[in-house]
């Protein structure tokens, strides 16, 4: 996960083709939840790189092109795509940034600020299920589960590269305990097809923010993925 600090300047992380792209972004605070997103992209990108035993990528060298569907797609400035599945998601002043090789499969990645969720939001994305167990909760919890649930939700279909073009109720995620320490935690959870991916949740230290990573499609076991940046 990565914040913003003075190192957080576009010289340092953008390449020419992201600086022109970021022009789009007329709202400085939106721009600078885009510029965390491709810093902590780059950041992670190296360090997964450097663990491979590839040489180090200075974040110039990089492309992280956003394509038509939506999902983030890392190239070489210089030609060709790096071989992975990435995946970034920012709030506030704070990115989550997620990824994976190709060839184990595809990665999803959500970061919330906790909030309580409305009883239409809870008829509309959740699953019976879910209801019926966020509804055993005090309200304080309620939205710690509830804000939980729903990242791994957006993640899994980041993962699955529909986003809400898919109903959120196709990811059925089994009850959680939102009470535990900061770390990483598995979560169960099942698809709507049958699938059941690897999928990861922790709080920030803070308590403020939720945080979820989701894997699918691997065809080797899962690493616990890097939170990074």
């Amino acid at each position: 996960m990565a914040s913003p600090g003075p190192a957080l300047d576009k010289k340092n992380f953008l390449c020419a083709a992201e600086a022109k792209e970021g022009q789009r972004y007329r709202h400085p605070g939106r721009y600078r939840q885009w510029l965390l997103g491709r810093a902590a992209a780059k950041v992670l990108l190296n360090k997964h790189t450097q663990a491979t035993g590839l040489a180090e990528l200075l974040p110039g060298s990089i492309h992280i092109q956003r394509v038509d569907t939506g999902w983030p797609r890392p190239r070489y400035v210089e030609g060709g795509d790096i071989p992975v599945s990435l995946s970034i998601s920012h709030t506030s002043d704070k990115a989550l940034c997620a990824l994976c090789p190709k060839a184990e499969g595809t990665v999803g990645a959500d970061i919330e600020e906790i909030a309580p969720r409305s009883k239409h939001l809870l008829e509309d994305f959740y699953t019976s299920g879910e209801r019926e167990y966020l509804h055993t909760l005090e309200p304080d919890e309620q939205a710690r589960a509830a804000t939980i649930v729903w990242c791994i939700k957006e993640a899994a279909l980041k993962a699955r590269r529909t986003g809400f073009h898919e109903s959120a109720t196709s990811v059925a995620v089994d009850s959680i305990d939102s009470t535990g320490a900061h770390t990483w935690k598995r979560a169960r959870v099942i698809l709507k097809d049958g699938t059941r991916p690897e999928a990861y949740w922790r709080l920030s230290a803070d308590r403020r923010m939720a945080l979820a990573i989701v894997k699918i499609n691997g065809k080797q076991p899962a690493r616990r993925p890097d939170p990074s940046s």
